[in-house]
């Protein structure tokens, strides 16, 4: 029972490990400074400083929206955290497909695009874009496939940001990270596992 206990313990802990050690801990109410970016579109990978952090760069992100704006002189605030761009017809839901890139981009999976590639497929899966740009719709194609067979982007959501004056700046995305429902169910056996030999 030991080594079921242990085994199961284990296998839970390396299912987790992948997604909480990129996991972001900004929060609703943080101050956000956009440093720079790795693209040359007007878009990502920004270069994201949580000012609540003092770390300077936290993470790197991808916007959503082409029609509003970030520039780097600018603090910003984090207004929400969703799963929508806010943007001014009402929310714009995030596809599973953008999802996925931004989840498999954070786990350090997508090496071989670069960030102008990402940046573009998000736009056109956002529909803000119709341009293909090197190899983006060969990764939106990689990105509807994985999506399709099962795989999926928990824990990507947006960071609705405001600039001071409460005008809508363009959103980005961020990662939380969530225990997929396997490794909640295996952690949940292996404790019940470790209560009833307690109890023996």
């Amino acid at each position: 029972m030991y080594s079921f206990l242990r085994a199961s313990l284990v296998v839970a802990a390396v299912a987790l490990l992948p997604t909480a050690a990129f996991a972001d801990t900004i929060l609703v109410g943080d101050n956000v400074r956009v440093l720079g970016s790795d693209g040359t579109l007007g878009g990502g990978a920004f270069q994201l400083d949580d000012l609540a952090t003092g770390a300077g760069i936290d993470f790197l992100t991808f916007c959503l929206q082409r029609t509003e704006h970030i520039d780097y002189a600018s603090t910003f605030v984090v207004g929400g955290i969703t799963g929508y761009a806010d943007d001014a017809g009402g929310p714009d839901f995030l596809s599973d497909e953008t999802r996925w890139i931004y989840k498999s981009y954070r786990s350090g999976a997508l090496t071989a695009y670069s960030s102008d590639e990402i940046q573009a497929a998000i736009w056109t899966l956002e529909n803000e874009w119709t341009s293909n740009v090197g190899n983006s719709a060969a990764l939106i194609a990689v990105a509807h496939n994985a999506v399709t067979s099962g795989a999926n982007g928990n824990g990507v959501r947006v960071l609705n940001l405001f600039y001071a004056n409460g005008a809508k700046a363009q959103d980005q995305l961020t990662f939380t990270a969530v225990p997929e429902p396997a490794s909640l169910a295996l952690l949940g056996l292996g404790l019940f596992a470790a209560a009833r030999r307690r109890k023996a």
